[in-house]
């Protein structure tokens, strides 16, 4: 049986990370890590002004991840287990897509300082899903800022988003190779295979 201490889920706006986390959380008595990004005073004019609002987003996005990882080197006795919605490093690739060449200078600055003092997750679970699916989907949650987010951007970042299963390989090494789990595994026998003692350290798992 696999030791894990910490499971992170990846995946574009929309799919699902959120709602995965709450019940692999419940199910297995872990402490949950959550996105705050309701806090983030940016995030409605950036999605209404994306190239004007992009670098005070992502600082801010930036600074608030790392307090969290922060927050989770602090020893919890009552949980082994830690289970968030998201990994450091997407911040990143996020960075890349959304900033011009001065921003993501002085972006990388800040960020390379940090990284140093990140955990890296035992396990990510990686979710996917056509765009057309995340719409549909954040239209469901109907978020007030997210309402002006435009079906380009969600397809540029879904396309995007998926460069973070190379940056794992980097991350992890040796490196491992991804496991595919359909969603006719049912999330009791999804949690049985997370530890298993195989060589892989993340899922790509199809939710749709």
């Amino acid at each position: 049986m696999r030791n894990l201490n910490y499971i992170a889920i990846e995946g574009p706006i929309g799919v699902g990370k959120t709602s995965l986390a709450k019940l692999l959380s419940k199910r297995l008595s872990a402490k949950l890590i959550l996105e705050k990004f309701e806090d983030n005073p940016f995030l409605s004019e950036f999605y209404d002004d994306p190239t004007r609002f992009a670098f005070q987003t992502q600082l801010f996005f930036l600074l608030q991840r790392y307090q969290q990882q922060q927050d989770i080197r602090q020893v919890d006795m009552f949980h082994n287990l830690l289970i968030s919605d998201y990994m450091f490093i997407k911040d990143r690739l996020f960075a890349s897509l959304n900033l011009d060449d001065k921003e993501m200078n002085l972006y990388d600055s800040i960020a390379n300082m940090m990284e140093r003092n990140v955990i890296n997750p035992d396990l990510i679970i990686y979710l996917q899903a056509d765009t057309a699916t995340l719409m549909k989907n954040i239209d469901k949650r109907g978020r007030n800022f997210e309402s002006n987010i435009s079906y380009e951007y969600i397809n540029e970042l879904n396309d995007f988003i998926s460069n973070i299963v190379s940056i794992v390989q980097t991350i992890f090494r040796p490196a491992p190779p991804p496991c595919n789990i359909s969603i006719n595994d049912r999330l009791t026998r999804l949690i049985s295979l997370l530890f298993l003692p195989s060589p892989a350290l993340y899922l790509l798992l199809p939710l749709f």
